[in-house]
């Protein structure tokens, strides 16, 4: 029997992190201590909000203020800054609870830490604002299709707890020409942080790759594209065919695919209208070569060809799906503030 999972890193919910904003916000942002505690979130170098001001922490993203009144939103698919605070600090945590459970709730509650019950939380699966995963269609070997009918056909299988995100996933049948499996993946994020009203200038939607092969030497891409999900919470089997077909940016190569690092897709004018202010953002990632184009890739028997890479599933917060955002918020003006540049002083952050 497998353990149960730990999951009361739910009790950093959104009205918590709302709750303990200021104090959060001064600990980022702070000398020598700003360094430690985004350690500890990991938000690392290579992330936006490492050499910039954080001016808003919620259960999964951060804000930081950009250049020319802009802000820029980090999110990603799922609670990661609610996992780190309690995973790193678990045992305060504990400490935290007991003190809300024995004493503060009951006889001081301006006391209290709001860590008060361990049994009111959301569900860990289905995930509670937003999924990923893949859905695909996978037929008995010996009964594959025409590439034209794998592409428009039903979907049969999803799944939404593995750890790999495929941007390309295609594999020939024993039967000349004709095809047995082909993926597409889902992405969806949780934009209710930004405000109605606010103004996109720019965004980037970032997956780690791991992996990536080529039997079929067809040198598969792959491109962003809408994802129209039934629910925000799981995958079903139609979702297969409720991908868009117009690109939201430029096509990774297989060449060009990274397996070391983040492959980033710089969201255009209709990726950036695909972006749910207030409310949620459903991408996904489809080869562009041979799916969304409706051509056939070189056949070979039993041979496949993947671009991979990790999903938000993956142990550890460093490499998850995310979709970076540069919006101005409503009423806001458009003046220059200061930029940070390398070499130079990083605002709140002692050296």
């Amino acid at each position: 029997m497998m353990p149960h999972p730990d999951t009361h890193w739910q009790a950093f919910g959104p009205e918590w992190f709302v709750l303990r904003q200021q104090v959060l916000l001064r600990l980022l942002n702070a000398p020598v201590i700003g360094r430690l505690f985004r350690w500890i979130l990991r938000i690392r170098p290579y992330d936006i909000g490492y050499g910039y001001s954080i001016v808003e922490l919620g259960p999964h993203y951060y804000v930081v203020q950009g250049d020319c009144g802009s802000l820029i939103a980090d999110i990603r698919g799922h609670w990661k800054y609610a996992k780190r605070l309690y995973f790193s600090l678990r045992p305060i945590w504990w400490c935290l609870h007991l003190w809300d459970a024995a004493i503060a709730d009951r006889f001081a509650p301006y006391l209290s830490f709001g860590f008060n019950t361990l049994t009111s939380y959301p569900d860990a699966d289905p995930e509670t604002t937003t999924v990923d995963g893949f859905v695909d269609r996978n037929l008995p070997t010996g009964s594959g299709e025409a590439w034209t009918s794998i592409i428009a056909g039903a979907g049969n299988e999803s799944n939404s707890n593995g750890t790999v995100a495929y941007g390309a996933y295609m594999t020939g049948d024993s039967v000349s020409n004709q095809w047995k499996f082909l993926i597409r993946y889902i992405l969806l994020f949780d934009t209710g942080s930004i405000p109605i009203g606010s103004s996109i200038t720019s965004a980037t939607l970032s997956v780690n790759g791991n992996n990536k092969t080529d039997q079929l030497s067809a040198s598969p891409d792959t491109n962003i594209y809408s994802s129209g999900t039934a629910s925000n919470t799981e995958i079903n089997f139609a979702d297969y065919g409720n991908f868009g077909s117009t690109a939201f940016s430029t096509a990774i190569a297989y060449s060009g695919w990274s397996t070391t690092g983040y492959n980033d897709f710089i969201l255009n004018a209709s990726g950036l209208s695909n972006i749910a202010i207030g409310g949620i953002s459903k991408f996904g990632l489809r080869n562009a070569n041979y799916d969304v184009a409706a051509s056939a890739p070189p056949w070979a028997s039993l041979a496949n060809s993947q671009l991979a890479g990790d999903s938000a599933d993956v142990a550890g917060v460093s490499t998850d799906p995310k979709l970076v955002i540069t919006y101005v918020p409503p009423g806001s003006r458009t003046v220059p503030v200061n930029i940070v540049r390398p070499g130079r002083f990083r605002p709140g952050i002692a050296r």
